[in-house]
């Protein structure tokens, strides 16, 4: 898995997404579709998610208050573009035989009765 680390107002945090993370954000609305028309609620809730996979305790809150401190000092855009490469991490596509250890998976094979 990838992961990016910051330092924000002195301490290390993990930038970091799992299937859980996903699933809370997506139950917040977070939608990768709405990027382009909800910019700042995707960015928000994007970061939120990568901060709860080490560090399942933090509130959106406390996110925003952090992301605050990160967008002074970093390129919102590429901020984004690093939360969607980490999303999509998370998130193997169906058929792609590229992703990490696929190949060496077992197939599921349906039986009939």
């Amino acid at each position: 898995m990838k992961y990016v680390t910051l330092e924000i107002e002195g301490k290390q945090h993990v930038l970091e997404f799992n299937r859980w993370a996903i699933k809370k954000i997506e139950s917040l609305g977070f939608s990768l579709k709405d990027a382009d028309n909800k910019l700042v609620t995707t960015i928000e809730l994007l970061f939120y998610g990568s901060l709860l996979k080490n560090n399942n305790f933090i509130n959106q809150k406390t996110a925003a208050d952090l992301l605050t401190e990160v967008l002074k000092e970093y390129k919102s855009d590429n901020l984004l573009d690093i939360l969607i490469d980490l999303f999509m991490c998370a998130v193997p596509v169906i058929g792609d035989s590229d992703s990490e250890g696929e190949s060496e998976k077992k197939t599921l094979q349906i039986q009939v009765r």
